[in-house]
C-alpha cells in the first residue's frame, strides 16, 4: 500500500512538472492577454512533449534501467530534467564565452548531462529530499499562479504601476486608450535613403516632383528626418518602443536578444512595446520577410499565416527560452520576398480598426528582387548594386503611392508612416564622386506620412524614436512628450566594439 502511494506521488509530481511551464508562462503580464485558442495550443504542445518523454523513458527503462531503479523514479528524474531544459537559454547567458554560440551550447549541455548523471547515480540517497523539494516547489508555483489570478481580478480596471520602468523609456502612464480607434501603419523600407540623397546620386530626376506627387496623395514629406541608429535591429526597436533601447551610457550587450525582431518573439517577457499594446488596447499585425519573419504569439498576429503556422509559432513562443527551441528553429519557415511586397499590392485586405500594422520590406537594399518592370525576380543579378538599388527605390516609391491611394479611400482616418529604417551608401568610388560620407548617409532615411486633418498642426517627428510617440499623441495621448532626437552609431558582431554604440554629433 505504501509502495503504491509512493509511486502515485512520483507520477503526479512528474505530470505537474510538465504543467508548471504553462502556469509560469501565464504570468501577470500574459494572463490578461492570452487567448483561449492560444492556450489550447500551448497545452497541446506540452502534452506532446509529455508523451515523447514518457514514451522514451519507458523504452530506455525497459532496455537499460529496469535493473537499477523503478520506472516512477526514473520518469520523475526525466520530468525534472525536461522542466529544467526550459531554462536552457537563461543558463547559456551565464556562460563566459558569449560570442562562441556552439561552445556555449556544448558547455550547457555538458552541465545538464553531469547533473542528470548525478541524479541517476545517487537517486536512492537523495530520494526523500528530491520528493520534498519538488513538492514544495510545485506548491509555491501554483500558489503564485493563484495569487496572480486573484490579483488581476481585483485590479482588473487598473494598469499595473509595477510595469513602469525607472528609465528614460516612454511614460506608459501618459498613454491613453484611442477612443477614435484609428489604425496605424508602419511601412518600413529597409535602407531607403531620403529624396535629397536620391537626387544627388541621380536615382531620381527631381525630388520636388516626387514631393508634389506624394502631397497629392495626402502624404507629407519630412526633409529634416534622420534615423537614431544606423543598424536595422536597433532602429526598428526604437520605432516600435518609442525609446532608445541602448545609448552610449548603456552596459555592453552581447547579443541581439533584447532587440528587433527577438523582443517580438518572446511574449513571456514584458517590454515597452507590449506595454503600449496593453495600454492602448490595440492589436498588432505584422508582415515580415526572409530576415525577420513574423511569428505569432499572444501579442503578435501574422498577416500571412494559417492554422499550421499559428500552431507552430505560438508553440515556438512558449518554448522560446528552452532547449526545445532548436527543434522549431530547424523547421522554421523562411518568408520569401513577395510576402511583404504583396501587402502593398493587395486591394482586398480589410484592415481592422484600433490596430497597428507593421510591414517590413527588405528593399531597396540588397538582396535585390525588383526587375526593371517592378516585378519580383528571384534570379536577379546581385552584382549590379547601384543600378538594382535605383530600380528598387523607384519601384517602391510608385508602389507606396498606389497603396496610399487605396488607403485614402478605405481608411481615410488612419495614420500611415512610410520610412526607411536607416539610409544607404555605395562603394567608395561612388561616395567619393558625390562627396558624401558612408557614416552620414546611413542616418538619412526616407519619411513620408499621412495623418488626420486635426493632427496637421502637431509637432512632427524628426527622428524614428518619436514616430510612435507622434502617432499616440495624434490618437489621444495629448500629455505624451517627444524624446530628444539623438544619433547612435552601432557595430557589427565581428567588430571589437560590438555591444556598444557611439553618440554622434
Amino acid at each position: 500500500m505504501i509502495k503504491k502511494k509512493k509511486i502515485t506521488i512520483k507520477l503526479v509530481l512528474s505530470i505537474l512538472l510538465f504543467l508548471i511551464p504553462i502556469i509560469q508562462f501565464l504570468n501577470k503580464n500574459n494572463l490578461t492577454q492570452v487567448f483561449w485558442g492560444d492556450l489550447y495550443i500551448i497545452f497541446f504542445s506540452q502534452f506532446i512533449l509529455f508523451f515523447i518523454f514518457f514514451f522514451l523513458s519507458f523504452i530506455i527503462f525497459k532496455i537499460y534501467i529496469n535493473r537499477y531503479l523503478d520506472f516512477s523514479t526514473f520518469f520523475l528524474i526525466n520530468s525534472l530534467t525536461a522542466y529544467t531544459l526550459f531554462y536552457f537559454r537563461v543558463i547559456k547567458d551565464l556562460t563566459i564565452d558569449k560570442q562562441n554560440y556552439i561552445l556555449d551550447d556544448l558547455l550547457v549541455l555538458l552541465t545538464y548531462f553531469l547533473l542528470y548523471s548525478i541524479l541517476l547515480k545517487f537517486q536512492k540517497k537523495i530520494f526523500h529530499f528530491l520528493i520534498r523539494f519538488i513538492s514544495i516547489f510545485v506548491f509555491l508555483q501554483f500558489s503564485y499562479f493563484a495569487f496572480n489570478v486573484l490579483n488581476i481580478k481585483i485590479n482588473s480596471t487598473n494598469f499595473s504601476k509595477i510595469e513602469k520602468k525607472k528609465t528614460l523609456d516612454i511614460d506608459i502612464e501618459l498613454i491613453e486608450t484611442d477612443n477614435s480607434n484609428r489604425t496605424i501603419f508602419f511601412i518600413v523600407l529597409d535602407g531607403m535613403m531620403n529624396l535629397d540623397l536620391a537626387e544627388k546620386f541621380k536615382i531620381i530626376d527631381n525630388k520636388d516632383e516626387i514631393k508634389m506627387k506624394l502631397l497629392k496623395n495626402k502624404l507629407f514629406y519630412n526633409e529634416n528626418f534622420f534615423s537614431n541608429y544606423d543598424l536595422t535591429y536597433l532602429s526598428i526597436t526604437s520605432l516600435l518602443q518609442g525609446s532608445y533601447p541602448v545609448t552610449h551610457n548603456s552596459d555592453k550587450y552581447s547579443s541581439r536578444k533584447n532587440f528587433f525582431p527577438s523582443f517580438l518573439y518572446n511574449s513571456s517577457k514584458d517590454n515597452i512595446f507590449f506595454q503600449i499594446l496593453k495600454k492602448t488596447k490595440k492589436n498588432f499585425y505584422w508582415s515580415g520577410n526572409w530576415w525577420a519573419s513574423c511569428e505569432e504569439n499572444i501579442y503578435v498576429k501574422c498577416l500571412n499565416t494559417n492554422f499550421k503556422d499559428k500552431f507552430f509559432y505560438i508553440s515556438k513562443s512558449f518554448y522560446f527560452n528552452s532547449l526545445y527551441i532548436y527543434v522549431f528553429n530547424y523547421f522554421a519557415k523562411k518568408n520569401n520576398h513577395e510576402e511583404s511586397v504583396s501587402f502593398l499590392k493587395n486591394r482586398e485586405i480589410k484592415f481592422n480598426d484600433n490596430s497597428f500594422y507593421f510591414i517590413h520590406i527588405m528593399s531597396p537594399h540588397p538582396p535585390f528582387f525588383f526587375d526593371e518592370s517592378c516585378k519580383v525576380d528571384k534570379n536577379l543579378d546581385q552584382n549590379k548594386n547601384f543600378k538594382n538599388y535605383s530600380i528598387a527605390y523607384n519601384c517602391l516609391l510608385n508602389l507606396v503611392q498606389e497603396w496610399t491611394t487605396y488607403i485614402n479611400k478605405t481608411n481615410p482616418e488612419s495614420l500611415v508612416f512610410i520610412l526607411g529604417d536607416h539610409g544607404w551608401s555605395f562603394d567608395n568610388d561612388i561616395m567619393f564622386k558625390n562627396k558624401l560620407s558612408k557614416d552620414e548617409t546611413r542616418f538619412l532615411p526616407f519619411l513620408s506620412y499621412k495623418i488626420p486633418e486635426e493632427c496637421v498642426e502637431l509637432k512632427k517627428p524628426n527622428s524614428i524614436v518619436n514616430i510612435i510617440r507622434f502617432a499616440l499623441i495624434c490618437s489621444g495621448s495629448k500629455n505624451l512628450k517627444f524624446d530628444k532626437d539623438l544619433r547612435f552609431q552601432g557595430f557589427a558582431e565581428d567588430h571589437k566594439k560590438f555591444g556598444k554604440v557611439i553618440l554622434k554629433n
